[in-house]
């Protein structure tokens, strides 16, 4: 048998008393299986990050159970089938913490995020910052960006397109 995590949310219409009943419904899921759940965590009824099937409220249950690795689709499918659980998630779990070990691991996080000071803000640029002109890896200097052109260098340009423009066409 291997070990799994269960994570799954009851719609959040549901009654204090009747996802209770629907978290024994799992956990008779399970036993049917062929598993064991070694522990059930009830977070109570939380708001979504996102609507689900038009609801924005559920009941998040995770548990931690073992069941053979062959029974895990089947206990996938067998929850998308059930009326009360809006989403669910199967996890392995290559080993479960002991007590003594997630406390360690939680007063080491409660400690760290304590003495971590917020990052500061970076500074606005006054200007917007201007791209880098591509260079070429060899080391050649970058071309210099164009100025802008004005009118009469513009028409003076463009007269001198035209002028080519006959030539090649008087030469065909």
């Amino acid at each position: 048998m291997r070990d799994y995590e269960l994570l799954y949310i009851l719609f959040g219409d549901l009654t204090e008393e009747a996802a209770n009943q629907a978290t024994d419904q799992v956990n008779a899921a399970i036993m049917k299986l062929g598993g064991k759940v070694v522990k059930e965590d009830a977070w109570g009824r939380k708001r979504l990050a996102y609507e689900i099937s038009k609801q924005d409220h559920g009941w998040y249950v995770v548990s931690t159970l073992q069941l053979e690795p062959h029974q895990a689709a089947e206990l996938s499918r067998t929850l998308g089938l059930q009326g009360t659980v809006l989403r669910s998630m199967l996890l392995q779990a290559d080993e479960f913490p002991t007590e003594q070990e997630r406390e360690v691991i939680e007063r080491a996080s409660t400690a760290a995020a304590a003495t971590t000071k917020p990052a500061p803000k970076p500074k606005r640029p006054s200007a917007p910052a201007a791209a880098e002109p591509a260079g070429d890896a060899a080391g050649e200097t970058p071309a210099k960006p164009a100025k802008k052109e004005t009118a009469a260098e513009k028409k003076e340009r463009q007269a001198k397109l035209e002028e080519k423009l006959g030539q090649i066409l008087a030469e065909e």
